[in-house]
């Protein structure tokens, strides 16, 4: 018989996973002796003798004890049966793995989505603002403002500039960062995967001796 051990991961080995006991079993004590047989009893028998017509018989002896049984042989050591149960629940486990592997993979597909689109909008936006500011700056320029108003609106383009930039910058970096996440996580369930299907190939389809 097997049984499956818990705390262990689907990177080890599979006797790692589960537990064969396929000893043979204990021989029999030796059986008692038997007992002697009876004796037959004696009796008269019809011959003719000097002191009449009947003979006695006398009666067989008892048989000896009979001889002592010998102990059983101890069982010859079973072969590990890999039941059609236990290659269900490995193939469970594989498919477990690969519908993680697709959900993971559809999770973070979404979160790039949304952190591209992010940064889009930042740089949108950002362009928006710099062309409202440059109308502005021109309409100060053609018209009668002295040239503090232009050094001021120069000034806040700049700064709108820097915000914006450093905004694009930051969105930027948590995109990358959740492209690498996305790649380590991708290359480590894909390794699991790899190593169940191996592990499950290399089970037999009927047994393997122990």
């Amino acid at each position: 018989m097997y049984r499956l051990l818990s705390g262990n991961t689907v990177a080890g080995p599979v006797n790692n996973l589960i537990t064969i006991q396929n000893g043979g079993g204990k021989g029999g004590d030796a059986g008692a002796a038997g007992a002697g047989g009876a004796g037959t009893e004696g009796k008269y028998i019809n011959m003719r003798t000097l002191t009449g017509n009947r003979k006695w018989m006398a009666g067989g002896q008892a048989g000896q004890p009979g001889s002592a049984g010998k102990p059983g042989r101890d069982g010859v050591k079973g072969q590990a049966l890999i039941q059609q149960d236990l290659r269900d629940r490995m193939d469970a486990m594989i498919q477990t793995q690969s519908a993680q592997v697709a959900a993971l993979k559809d999770q973070l597909v979404t979160r790039l989505a949304e952190e591209k689109r992010q940064v889009e909008a930042a740089a949108a936006q950002a362009i928006s603002a710099l062309e409202l500011q440059v109308t502005a700056l021109k309409t100060n320029m053609e018209g009668t403002a002295n040239q503090s108003s232009v050094d001021e609106s120069i000034t806040s383009m700049q700064q709108t500039l820097q915000q914006q930039s450093a905004r694009i910058d930051e969105l930027s970096a948590k995109l990358e960062q959740a492209m690498q996440v996305m790649d380590a996580r991708m290359d480590t369930l894909a390794d699991e995967v790899k190593g169940l299907n191996k592990r499950f190939d290399e089970l037999p389809s009927t047994e393997t001796s122990q």
